[in-house]
């Protein structure tokens, strides 16, 4: 599976709502991501066309009002406070906002990968583990690529900060060692993303395909 199908897979398993006890975290699923693929695509659309309008609007700005957005998709009120609530108990988990970094005196981001040769059940814990221990991480998943087991994602004050952090990882997590690499990205450059314009062009696109 290619790096675009990947973030594909990824988007669907955070905004469906899958069949009950098939599918209860996306943690646990097997490789390979094929799996359960095409049953996750298949649900995606099945989501109604208006459902799919406002949750795209939603995407690119969550802030927006009923009244705003039946004006700019040329309805009634009334059918967006509806399609909102459908969403809302169904496919969207939650609202969140983006901040400023640099205000924060967060200067460094972190991707960290690493290798553990230990079972599934056994990274997911650790990674549970780390994340209680360390707020400051804001994503953490078990996965495959790149001959690697497990990611973190973290927010660091500067290099000796994430130094520190990175040290401590090693000591809670032994089973990895020196097996980790990271990627560090300066808060000054980090690039918002907009969820809205990738999934409006993905349905475009599958729907070209039917």
């Amino acid at each position: 599976m290619g790096p675009g199908r990947l973030g594909y897979f990824i988007f669907v398993v955070n905004v469906v709502i899958l069949k009950k006890n098939e599918i209860n975290n996306p943690n646990q699923i097997d490789f390979p991501f094929l799996k359960n693929y095409k049953y996750i695509k298949k649900n995606l659309f099945i989501m109604r066309k208006r459902e799919i309008q406002v949750l795209i609007e939603l995407l690119k700005n969550c802030k927006i009002s009923d009244r705003q957005l039946a004006q700019k998709l040329k309805t009634s009120q009334s059918t967006i406070t509806r399609t909102r609530k459908r969403l809302e108990k169904k496919t969207i988990k939650k609202y969140t906002a983006l901040p400023d970094f640099s205000n924060l005196n967060i200067n460094l981001i972190s991707v960290t990968f690493g290798n553990c040769n230990r079972s599934k059940k056994d990274i997911l814990e650790c990674l549970e583990t780390v994340s209680n221990r360390y707020p400051r991480i804001i994503y953490a998943g078990e996965g495959e690529g790149m001959g690697k087991t497990c990611m973190l994602i973290s927010l660091h004050k500067d290099f000796s900060d994430y130094t520190k952090f990175k040290g401590e990882c090693r000591l809670l997590c032994e089973s990895i060692k020196n097996a980790t690499e990271s990627f560090l990205i300066p808060s000054n450059s980090f690039q918002t993303f907009d969820l809205g314009k990738p999934v409006e062009n993905m349905l475009k696109e599958e729907k070209k395909r039917k």
